[in-house]
């Protein structure tokens, strides 16, 4: 029996609605539900400060900030992509939510 695991889908989206779609598939079991309480203004994340790979360009223009949001979180049988799972994901949110989130 393979194990279940949770594909994360997100977005980031600069001041000039140009977009860039993340995917992660995470060891374990998350919904987004679980993490909504712990995002700013319950919609957004910056990954970074929870070990997700950020989706803004590098170098950064004046349109970049570091806010991303969830597309969709589905539970999947296929492998981790990174290496990070659904408690210490969870534990990240609450990290961050707790220090205020660090804007970059």
């Amino acid at each position: 029996m393979e194990q279940t695991n949770t594909k994360i889908t997100y977005l980031y989206t600069d001041a000039c609605n140009y977009k860039t779609w993340g995917e992660a598939i995470i060891q374990g079991t998350l919904t987004l539900n679980q993490l909504t309480p712990y995002m700013i203004d319950t919609e957004f994340f910056i990954p970074k400060d929870i070990g997700l790979p950020d989706l803004q360009p590098h170098p950064r223009a004046e349109d970049d900030h570091d806010l991303h949001t969830f597309e969709e979180l589905e539970i999947t049988e296929d492998k981790p992509t990174i290496n990070l799972n659904a408690e210490t994901l969870l534990i990240n949110f609450q990290k961050a939510r707790v220090g205020e989130w660090r804007e970059y």
